[in-house]
Order: structure tokens, then C-alpha cells, then sequence
């Protein structure tokens, strides 16, 4: 989620995972769908308001608890 909230292209997402993009296109759906968000920003807000996401700067990051992606490394 931190590669998406980032910007990150799918192709980007797919190659940094090693998955297909549409494999991370269906993940993103699903996430989307789950967290009844229209848009990408809508997804950043809600995340955030539910604690998933922290925001240090200019950048996201999952809190570690999550289980997701904590590190600033890229």
C-alpha cells in the first residue's frame, strides 16, 4: 500500500513484488472495495482515519503493527 498511496505505477508494484500487474490491479480493487473508496485519495484519508497509515512527511508509511511495509527503504 505505501508503493500505491506513493504513486507508484502497478508495472512499478508488479516488478518490486515480482506479481503480475493485473495480480496488484485486483489487490488495489479489492482494497478499494473493502474500505468503500471511490478514488485513490478518498483510500489515503480513510487509511489514515483507520491508523493504518502514518503520515511522516511527504511520504506514507504502514505503522508496523499493520504488518505491511514500515521501512523508508525502497
Amino acid at each position: 500500500m505505501e508503493w500505491v498511496v506513493g504513486g507508484k505505477l502497478n508495472k512499478q508494484v508488479a516488478d518490486k513484488l515480482g506479481i503480475s500487474i493485473k495480480t496488484v490491479k485486483i489487490h488495489r480493487a479489492r482494497v478499494m472495495e473493502k474500505m468503500q473508496a471511490g478514488s485513490l485519495a478518498q483510500l489515503v484519508l480513510l487509511a489514515q482515519a483507520a491508523g493504518i497509515l502514518t503520515n511522516t512527511g511527504p511520504r506514507y508509511y504502514f505503522r508496523e503493527q499493520t504488518g505491511g511495509l514500515s521501512s523508508s527503504a525502497h
